[in-house]
């Protein structure tokens, strides 16, 4: 069975948090998955780098598309972020922060089901 995907725009957030052992690289592909047990946000997804067959977390997507991604990543589709940029910016977000831009892609089955979910 084929594959479909939906590519939109975001960003790694927290950067702040993981300078100090992460350095981003352009076009550098992390992976992203639930953030099963975050307190602060149940939606929450992470960002990691695969190193050694070890997950580690160098940031979050968006709590404004986290939602999305969830609904994506529940329903079996595979997410990555590929960084599309190694310039970091402010959040939009009162508390601040800092972001790096990048292009989520969210890849699935192409069941007519995924596909209508996809196309909204």
């Amino acid at each position: 069975m084929a594959y479909e995907s939906v590519e939109y725009l975001a960003a790694v957030r927290g950067f702040h948090v993981y300078k100090r052992f992460w350095q981003p690289k352009k076009n550098e592909v992390l992976i992203c998955s639930n953030e099963v047990g975050n307190i602060h946000d149940i939606l929450a997804i992470k960002t990691c780098k695969d190193k050694n067959e070890k997950e580690q977390i160098v940031g979050h997507l968006p709590i404004e598309i986290s939602r999305f991604t969830k609904f994506l990543i529940d329903r079996g589709a595979s997410v990555t972020a590929t960084l599309s940029e190694t310039y970091y910016r402010r959040s939009v977000l009162v508390q601040g922060g800092l972001e790096i831009p990048c292009i989520v892609k969210a890849k699935m089955l192409g069941t007519v089901k995924n596909k209508e979910i996809l196309a909204r």
